[in-house]
């Protein structure tokens, strides 16, 4: 096992049983299912960085980079989500949306290389290569973010409102 492996596993796992936690101890609200499958995505993601730095074989690590961005795709909404049930908010159509673009990246990773372009290979293993369409991600996320962290802010401000 490559020592490079080991803060992923232990990140993985972490996630793994903090959003297993959430869901078994704590009531099973809808709040604690979206934190549950935030925590998942992370898993499966830190998870598969653990096996991907821990092989040797070319094809098998294109593999398993698609398999791990498969997981990667969906943090950004799972995260919203995550916000739009602890807001309780109801943004069904923007949800939808949001993982319905998920479901595009994925099918461009996996039938084509605009999203992932190959890897680097790197003394502690391999790293995915981004192609442009990554970048169209990336704003994806930010505008996630943005849009999460304002809505965040906003809900604070009515709360300190109403006290």
């Amino acid at each position: 096992m490559s020592i490079y492996s080991i803060p992923p596993l232990i990140c993985s796992l972490l996630a793994l049983f903090l959003g297993l936690i959430v869901y078994e101890k704590i009531n099973k609200s809808s709040i604690n299912t979206a934190f549950f499958f935030l925590c998942l995505t992370v898993f499966w993601w830190q998870f598969d960085w653990f096996i991907l730095f821990n092989i040797k074989n070319e094809s098998l690590a294109s593999f398993i980079i698609k398999v791990g961005y498969s997981g990667i795709i969906f943090i950004p909404p799972t995260c919203y989500l995550f916000v739009i049930k602890f807001l309780k908010l109801k943004e069904r159509l923007v949800i939808r949306l949001v993982y319905t673009v998920g479901l595009v990246f994925m099918l461009f990773l996996w039938f084509s290389n605009y999203f992932i372009d190959g890897f680097y290979k790197y003394s502690w293993g391999f790293y995915p290569k981004a192609n442009f369409l990554h970048l169209v991600y990336l704003c994806l996320i930010s505008f996630l973010i943005i849009r999460g962290l304002i809505l965040l802010k906003v809900s604070l401000k009515e709360q300190k409102k109403q006290f």
